[in-house]
């Protein structure tokens, strides 16, 4: 393969892997979070690839010297993008998850005042320890 294909190649995968994320954190950002799981797989075969291509890359880093300025500068455009893709990503996932942990705390909390209070059929009794229990014997006519 050659170097140049090699780059368009890398550049296609790193444009496939920020679309990827792009769409994950716009799912997120809209709390659409049944398909999540879809975007973990894509991202994780996305970054096998890259990973494969990079490491075919540095082995011929000698030959990037030649590279076209054009090709060269899609690259670092398409590395641009990526990163300030998943920075993004990275932000939405982290505030999603802040704003999860407030809805759980919020429902936690809740229930804990709702069986705090007494009152109605819910209450639950407490007697007076200052006062003592007093036995009860049943006898057999009831």
């Amino acid at each position: 393969m050659r170097i140049e294909d090699l780059v368009i190649s890398i550049t296609q995968t790193m444009d496939d892997l920020r679309d990827v994320l792009e769409e994950e954190t716009a799912s997120l950002k809209a709390m659409q979070i049944a398909g999540l799981d879809a975007y973990t797989d894509r991202k994780v075969s996305l970054e096998r690839v890259f990973a494969r291509k990079l490491s075919l890359l540095s082995a011929r880093r000698e030959e990037l010297a030649g590279l076209d300025a054009d090709q060269r500068a899609d690259l670092e455009d398409a590395e641009g993008a990526l990163k300030d893709a998943a920075d993004l990503n990275m932000q939405t996932i982290d505030s999603t998850q802040k704003i999860s942990q407030r809805l759980i705390d919020a429902v936690v909390d809740g229930a804990r005042k709702a069986s705090a209070q007494s009152g109605g059929y819910a209450a639950t009794p407490s007697p007076d320890r200052g006062q003592g229990f007093v036995p009860v014997a049943v006898n057999e006519t009831y």
